[in-house]
């Protein structure tokens, strides 16, 4: 039985290392496949290795000759998880791709892409266009900094230019009730959604604005928390 077993083992894939014992008391270890072989008359030749062995044998190894009768048992060794090779991750599903539009792209649309980025960048890829090209105003920067997010590096475009790039989105949202009624329709898209954010910059005084901005920061929170919660 065991001379048996002993060529299932050497035979094995994956191959598991395994410890011969014999009758003396004496014990070998086979670490690797191919490192033990059969030979003419039912004896099996062991290279035993100083270093880990590969390759065939040849007649420079350090070979043991070994009948089979003088076994007293065979002991498989367990391979310790860090030697196994790492299960591969599975893929991460693509990313959705969203856009959001307004008039200039200034304000509102900026502060919802650094939004969605901020609660939910490891399922959505965000991006802001506008009617026209304007500049980033600085009271968007300056209350997206009170929350710890920085957009004063960001830069204005146009839907009309980012449509002619041919860009594919799974979600439109405007958040402005102008973009809404000139956007173009972008081919692929799954869903166009409507957030009626009136435009902080209009309307108020300038000691008022501030608090205009802040306001349209906090709608736009409160819902990209919503709507991008899984499920």
């Amino acid at each position: 039985m065991l001379p048996d077993l002993l060529r299932q083992l050497l035979a094995a894939e994956p191959f598991t290392p395994f410890t011969l014992h014999f009758t003396d008391g004496h014990h070998l270890e086979i670490h690797a496949p191919g490192s033990a072989q059969w030979l003419d008359g039912g004896v099996l030749a062991v290279v035993v290795p100083v270093k880990p062995f590969s390759g065939s044998l040849s007649v420079t190894d350090f070979v043991h000759y070994i009948d089979p009768g003088a076994l007293t048992r065979i002991v498989t060794t367990a391979i310790p998880a860090t030697l196994l090779p790492a299960e591969p991750e599975p893929p991460a599903p693509p990313k959705e791709r969203v856009l959001f539009i307004c008039t200039h792209n200034s304000a509102r649309s900026q502060m919802a892409e650094a939004l969605l980025r901020y609660y939910a960048g490891d399922r959505f890829e965000a991006a802001s266009a506008g009617l026209q090209q304007g500049t980033v105003h600085p009271l968007a920067v300056q209350v997206m900094q009170e929350i710890g997010l920085d957009i004063s590096q960001a830069r204005t475009k146009t839907i009309f230019d980012l449509y002619k790039t041919g860009a594919l989105f799974t979600y439109i949202i405007s958040v402005c009730d102008e973009s809404q009624e000139k956007c173009p329709i972008f081919p692929g898209v799954r869903s166009t959604l409507h957030w009626s954010i009136p435009d902080p910059a209009r309307g108020a005084a300038p000691e008022a604005m501030l608090e205009q901005f802040r306001a349209a920061r906090d709608t736009l929170c409160s819902l990209i928390q919503e709507w991008s919660q899984p499920g």
